[in-house]
């Protein structure tokens, strides 16, 4: 399958029966050779449990993500977990900074379906952004949500050098709100 620039290929068995097994195995590609991005994704568990596990690559970073999906449940993302490094916001457009990130972030979905978990980042090339780097040496918060509301606590920008900015926010329905205090 060929679609909006990229290649799709793969495989998916799932049962007859309840609850649905399900296995398979997606790969989609997009870009040149040279600079090639790709996602494999691996399938597996049934339609009650699903594991999804994906790995990708690209000359601007790579990443490893896995997911615990309840299809059919009130909450259908039940884990998630999120690794990415070596990423270079340069690679992907070149009027961005060049970066050199680490990025993870694990949540878990309660009963009532809101996602809650924490974020952090690294950046091992901070600097001025005149000097075309990103001037943000770590970021880390936690976060709480569903859908349209979302609350953002333990907010802690670092840019390189002393002091930080830290505080709190809020994202609703589209709109952002944050109490912030230059430390």
């Amino acid at each position: 399958l060929r679609a909006a620039g990229w290649a799709v290929s793969g495989n998916i068995d799932a049962g007859a029966t309840p609850p649905f097994a399900v296995n398979g195995k997606l790969q989609a590609r997009s870009g040149p050779q040279h600079n090639m991005t790709g996602i494999t994704t691996a399938l597996s568990g049934n339609l009650e449990k699903l594991q999804v596990e994906a790995v990708t690559g690209s000359h601007g970073g790579s990443g490893k993500a896995s997911a615990t999906l309840r299809p059919f449940a009130a909450a259908i993302l039940e884990t998630l977990t999120l690794r990415a490094e070596d990423l270079d916001l340069n690679a992907w457009n070149n009027d961005l900074p060049r970066t050199l990130i680490r990025i993870e972030t694990a949540a878990q979905s309660a009963a009532d379906g809101v996602l809650r978990g924490t974020l952090g980042m690294v950046n091992a090339k901070p600097g001025r952004l005149d000097a075309g780097l990103l001037p943000l040496a770590s970021a880390n918060l936690a976060y709480t949500g569903a859908e349209s509301q979302w609350a953002f606590t333990n907010l802690r920008l670092q840019p390189p050098g002393k002091g930080h900015v830290g505080g709190k926010g809020t994202l609703r329905d589209g709109i952002a709100r944050f109490d912030l205090k230059l430390q």
